[in-house]
């Protein structure tokens, strides 16, 4: 049951030109060399631990549960008005599936940082599952492959675009 609840609960990142500016200097950032860094850095839930189950509360409340120590997933109701709404959708269409962030009113299971994003006027948290959370797995392993692709990317090697990708 919580393995479903997750895949339906986590979308992956999201980036987005939030401000479009047609003149002036442009910095470009290379955003896929962000989750390797923010894999290492944010904690997890544990999820070998019990959840603590938790039934009608708010946004509110799911933020003060994560200062304690808690994260992991929400079933939610909301009604998005923003003008760049935080809860995104999964569409089949042609037979692909998309992301996307529409308004209105939307029901689904997010994850509890998703749901920190939200008012409590514009959301009600039907139920949630909250585990504690642990400092990251992946700091070993993630510094690991940085280090060799370092070794890898000074020596010339093309084998530095493989590990790049496995990050």
């Amino acid at each position: 049951e919580e393995k479903l609840l997750a895949d339906l609960a986590f979308f992956g990142g999201r980036t987005e030109d939030f401000v479009k500016e047609e003149e002036g200097n442009i910095t470009a950032y290379d955003i896929n060399s962000s989750y390797p860094f923010v894999m290492t850095v944010f904690p997890y839930p544990d999820t070998t631990k019990p959840p603590m189950r938790i039934r009608k509360t708010t946004p509110s409340e799911v933020r003060k549960l994560y200062r304690k120590g808690y994260a992991g997933l929400c079933k939610v109701r909301a009604i998005e008005t923003s003008l760049y709404p935080r809860l995104p959708v999964r569409v089949r269409t042609k037979g692909e599936e998309i992301t996307f962030y529409p308004r209105g009113e939307i029901e689904g299971w997010f994850t509890s940082v998703d749901v920190m994003t939200i008012s409590d006027e514009e959301c009600e948290v039907i139920e949630g599952l909250f585990y504690p959370l642990m400092k990251s797995p992946f700091v070993k392993y993630i510094s690991r492959l940085y280090a060799v692709r370092r070794i890898f990317k000074r020596e010339g090697k093309k084998a530095e675009k493989v590990v790049k990708g496995i990050m």
